[in-house]
């Protein structure tokens, strides 16, 4: 059984980071009527804002997929697979003349390619097209909670450390977060963007 839904992300990069402010921005929940095994599929993206110490910040979309199953001896029987659509580029202004530059590289399926993805291509840094696997485990960087439904960071667990409570696990994935900076000398400015769209898809 295959469920899809389509999220798109417009975000993109810088550090430093002081506090950090997240607000949830979609949440959906798919319960197939079919499966004896998978009892739920949900997807929650929330939008966040860095504070940078400097006083500017940084903004970002992050998204958490989440999937239970109806027990836990089933929860290795499903992975999650991503595809996307797009590229990061970078502005760069100067005297009132623009460029947009390509040339920022990414880990794709072992190889070091340009992140500008034109057709819709499965998101993977390695072989194996799952996302965020691991070659000695492949469920082992999924995450679960303490507290059953939540994704606070504060209260995760990896699946590799221990077995969860619950029948629940989930992947999150964060795109690079947005900046701006304005140079005032040269009259112009430099950002960093990231543009997505994001499909997934629990097997």
């Amino acid at each position: 059984m295959k469920i899809i839904l389509l999220a798109t992300a417009l975000a993109s990069t810088y550090s430093l980071a002081g506090s950090v402010t997240s607000k949830l921005i979609k949440s959906e929940s798919f319960k197939p009527t079919e499966s004896e095994k998978l009892k739920e599929f949900k997807i929650k993206v929330s939008d966040y804002r860095v504070n940078l110490s400097d006083g500017k910040f940084n903004l970002g979309t992050k998204m958490h997929a989440i999937y239970e199953t109806t027990s836990p001896e089933y929860l290795r029987d499903f992975v999650i697979v991503q595809y996307i659509k797009g590229c990061r580029f970078q502005y760069i202004e100067k005297h009132g003349q623009g460029l947009i530059a390509e040339g920022i590289v990414r880990e794709f399926f072992d190889e070091i390619v340009p992140f500008k993805h034109t057709e819709w291509v499965i998101d993977s840094v390695d072989a194996d097209p799952v996302y965020n696997s691991h070659e000695q485990d492949r469920h082992g960087l999924y995450r679960w909670n303490t507290v059953k439904d939540s994704t606070h960071h504060s209260t995760e667990n990896y699946f590799y450390e221990e077995t969860p409570p619950h029948n629940q696990l989930y992947i999150r994935d964060m795109p690079s977060t947005a900046f701006y900076e304005h140079y005032p000398e040269l009259n112009g400015f430099y950002s960093s963007n990231t543009s997505l769209k994001n499909l997934r898809h629990v097997f």
